[in-house]
Parts: C-alpha cells; structure tokens; sequence
C-alpha cells in the first residue's frame, strides 16, 4: 500500500479545520487538566462558542478568589477592572494583569461577576451581571426585530 510522506495542507477549508480541531484539543485539555484541578469543588460547561465559554464554578468552601490568585499562571486578568474586589485582596495579581495579559493559552478571565446566564445555542445568550449590566447576543437576527 502506498503512504504519501509528505502531506500538504494548502487548501483553506482542510487547514481551517486541522487549526480548530487543535483548537479544541488544546481547549478540553486545559478544562480538564487545569480548571478541574484548580476549582476542587467542581465546574460546569454552561455554554461554548469557538473561542469562548461560559462555565459555572460550584465553590461551596467559598474560595473562588483564593484559587484564582494561587493558580495565577493560568489566567489573563487583563479585561477585569483594575479596581476590581480581586485585585484590592490579591494585590500580587495586578502585577499579573500585565504580565499574563494576551499571553496565547491562557483562559482570559471577561467577567467572574456574572449573576444570570440564558443560552439557547452558539452566539444567541443573554448576560446579566451583578451591576445590572446587561450583554445581550443574537447573531442573525436584527436589532429592529
């Protein structure tokens, strides 16, 4: 049986897929092998896009701050304000928020205040945060519908 030893990649739809399946890989990886293991009490996928996801972390002992801050080199802090309550107890972190800020593999923290999630499939979800903020996503559908 012949075997090519040389395989080339030079078609979009091909290469496209390669990059986001390693993608993917790259993802659970880092969901079971880090998230699980930093948050003992538990996580749940709530909803997943292909670059993002929302989980819940189930923290009964109340630590979610803590384990944050002692699992550091796995974030980027970056997008939470710098006036944020993680930062006024974990003054080492602002340091991080700009040394891990943009670094490539590392779960980019958008917002840890969320109060009320509803998702119905990818990029159609509706956030409410603690300050009343709210993040609506509707991809397809107009904002005159």
């Amino acid at each position: 049986m012949l075997t090519p030893k040389l395989v080339t990649l030079n078609k979009p739809i091909q290469s496209g897929m390669v990059v986001l399946d390693l993608a993917k890989v790259i993802f659970f990886h880092g969901y079971y092998q880090q998230l699980k293991v930093v948050f003992p009490g538990g996580i749940s996928m709530l909803y997943m896009d292909t670059d993002s996801a929302v989980i819940l972390v189930n923290d009964p002992q109340r630590t979610f701050l803590q384990d944050l801050a002692k699992h550091k080199q796995f974030f980027d802090f970056s997008k939470l304000p710098k006036d944020h309550e993680i930062f006024r107890e974990h003054e080492q972190l602002l340091e991080t928020r700009v040394v891990n800020a943009g670094v490539s593999g590392l779960w980019k923290l958008e917002s840890i205040d969320v109060q009320q999630i509803t998702t119905i499939k990818s990029k159609q979800y509706s956030i409410l945060y603690f300050d009343q903020a709210e993040e609506l996503k509707c991809k397809g559908v107009t904002y005159a519908a």
